[in-house]
């Protein structure tokens, strides 16, 4: 057989790659299609949900934080060193650190850090890190005595102000030597309470503390009895718990026996100015107590991570510190009126904990069930309300001001 004519296999080329490409281009258009619904079907920000956050936020709507916010790892990451690198962090107690030698560790947002007393009765503190091979110096979140700041692993040996005084058959020079002490941090102590700060260009916590005092008004912490400390592992954001905390909103339908013992209705949250940018941000909560209610309520929230709660018969101090991005360690002191003799406070510190107790309980559940549907992905933001939630939007602009939104 003869071949074909070239025309003629030209022409049937030509109309092949035609048909190919009309039914490519109906198979893209067809995907397109089905992509734009799929992602219709799917998206937690539709057309009609864009328009209204455009129709709210006109008339004002006051909006929670974003629900990446809380769930992303690397939003986490960024807090560490924007947040808690930086501000002042309540760590422990005074009469933790009471005499020469004694000293107290935390792991704050995952920097292991040291408070301990000097010999000449000076607080001092460093990262608790080994500069030879990141051992650390003493246990971590713990307190105790260390006569001598000693690592444990190879021997090298540090003084009190964190300066390198031996390294056990290494020669160093004199110079590379003055390079490698302890990396300090700065420490304060207030109202019986040990603060740091791993910012070591960071204001004093006296220049940070600002109007606090004056706000607690007549609350004297010297006044109260250190008793003992409960801590509860809980599975959420450390913002989710901020968020619970800066607010009384939850409180008749979540809190049933504090509803009893406070007025909810008249609990108000006053977040205070800074009278200049170097200091601290906090907010006051108060609520009158009911006729025959053994429970009045005055709430001191510290930004970005630290309260005081005050009752009739005793106080808790409390602490929020993140253990990750989904994780909260929360450490409550509890005290007792040091007016009291030893069978009341017994009886006080006995009836704070089972209040504590049952109330913590109560927003554990509450917020753990948030970050669930967080973690699920549905709910994106929520509006709050502007009578009620003041104190969480309050925190929200502080800690967008902070990572720097």
């Amino acid at each position: 057989l003869s071949p074909p004519p070239m025309k003629s296999l030209v022409a049937a080329t030509h109309k092949c790659l035609s048909r190919q490409a009309a039914t490519r281009g109906k198979t893209r258009e067809a995907t397109r299609v089905s992509s734009r619904a799929l992602r219709r079907r799917f998206s937690t920000t539709t057309t009609e949900s864009r328009e209204a956050d455009t129709v709210t936020d006109a008339k004002g709507a006051w909006w929670t934080l974003q629900r990446n916010e809380y769930v992303d790892p690397s939003v986490y990451n960024t807090e560490r060193m924007k947040i808690f690198a930086k501000s002042w962090q309540l760590v422990g107690r005074a009469d933790q650190v009471s005499g020469p030698g004694q000293f107290v560790s935390k792991v704050i947002a995952g920097y292991p850090i040291f408070v301990i007393r000097d010999r000449e009765g000076k607080l001092r503190g460093f990262h608790n890190v080994c500069n030879h091979r990141a051992h650390p110096l003493v246990p971590f979140d713990t307190n105790g005595k260390c006569d001598i700041l000693r690592c444990k692993y190879h021997g090298w040996l540090y003084d009190a102000n964190g300066n390198l005084r031996k390294a056990p058959q290494i020669e160093l020079s004199t110079e590379l030597k003055s390079t490698m002490g302890l990396k300090r941090i700065q420490v304060a102590e207030w109202n019986n309470l040990i603060f740091i700060n791993m910012d070591t260009y960071a204001d004093p916590f006296e220049t940070w503390i600002g109007d606090m005092p004056k706000a607690l008004g007549d609350f004297d912490m010297k006044s109260y009895t250190y008793q003992t400390t409960l801590t509860f592992e809980v599975k959420c954001n450390w913002k989710v718990y901020i968020d619970n905390y800066c607010e009384g909103y939850h409180i008749p339908t979540a809190h049933p026996g504090l509803e009893k013992m406070i007025d909810s209705k008249k609990y108000s949250v006053t977040p205070f100015s800074r009278p200049d940018s170097r200091t601290g941000k906090f907010a006051i909560h108060a609520a009158p107590q009911r006729t025959g209610s053994p429970s009045g309520g005055l709430w001191l929230y510290a930004y970005p991570n630290w309260a005081f709660n005050v009752y009739s018969w005793g106080m808790d101090v409390e602490v929020m510190l993140p253990l990750g991005h989904d994780k909260t360690l929360l450490e409550l002191y509890y005290y007792t009126h040091s007016s009291q003799d030893a069978e009341t406070a017994a009886k006080s510190v006995k009836d704070l904990i089972e209040t504590s107790k049952i109330v913590v309980g109560e927003d554990i559940q509450l917020v753990e069930a948030v970050q669930r549907n967080l973690d699920a992905g549905i709910y994106q933001r929520g509006v709050l309300c502007k009578e009620k939630e003041n104190g969480v939007f309050d925190f929200k602009n502080e800690y967008h001001l902070w990572m720097g939104h």
